[in-house]
């Protein structure tokens, strides 16, 4: 896990003023696949995104599951996107794969763990501000995940957000906001997701869950409209 006292210094960089488009879910749907959020911990503010094995027409693509379960699987090379434009300010190799953290330069952080292979040269800090990417870029590539006996463990897209708060940043739960957010096709071409009722979004244990997004609550990443 990379240190967290990097927020810090990042809070404290003056940020330049960058063009936003909508936000996009940072996994593609492949085929008939959808990516599904997969809730392991139910106090954990991070979403975990992989695809279901038999896939499944439910009103929700939000999962609660366990760490041992073979129902979910991410196939090989399934590309990660950046959700918005923003400087890759961080970008490096843990022992679950690498973590790049994107600085939007609007008060947010996203975080992407668990990438085989990135695009960009890992570094702790980049010098002169991070390299601009923007929304629907490729940071890198997903390993191929099945679980079983001889398959290793499930390694899905960890996801995080952060809102910065006076000189640090603060976790914010993704499952607020993902839903609205543009769903990129393998190919690239976004299609806008699939509209369903409001739900509770506080993680309760049970089965399937869904976040629903509180009225009033502001899409994160987007450019703020004028008053």
């Amino acid at each position: 896990m990379f240190d967290r006292s990097l927020f810090k210094h990042f809070a404290r960089r003056k940020a330049p003023t960058i063009s936003h488009s909508p936000p996009v879910v940072p996994l593609p749907v492949q085929g008939e696949r959808a990516p599904l959020l997969l809730v392991f911990d139910h106090r954990d503010l991070a979403i975990e995104m992989a695809y279901e094995c038999r896939p499944q027409h439910a009103d929700t693509r939000v999962r609660s599951t366990s760490r041992d379960t073979q129902l979910y699987f991410t196939p090989p090379l399934t590309p990660v996107f950046a959700v918005n434009a923003g400087l890759i300010v961080y970008a490096r190799k843990h022992t679950d794969g690498f973590t790049i953290i994107i600085d939007h330069c609007n008060s947010w952080l996203s975080v992407y763990h668990r990438l085989e292979h990135i695009f960009v040269t890992p570094s702790e800090r980049r010098p002169g501000g991070g390299i601009l990417v923007h929304a629907g870029d490729v940071l890198g590539y997903l390993a191929d995940s099945r679980p079983g006996p001889y398959n290793g463990p499930l390694l899905p897209l960890r996801f995080e957000l952060y809102r910065r708060e006076r000189d640090d940043y603060d976790p914010v739960d993704p499952l607020r906001f993902i839903r609205r957010w543009q769903q990129l096709c393998w190919s690239g071409s976004p299609t806008e997701l699939r509209q369903t009722p409001a739900e509770p979004d506080d993680r309760s244990e049970g089965g399937d869950t869904a976040a629903g997004d509180r009225p009033g609550d502001p899409i994160p990443l987007e450019t703020p409209r004028p008053a």
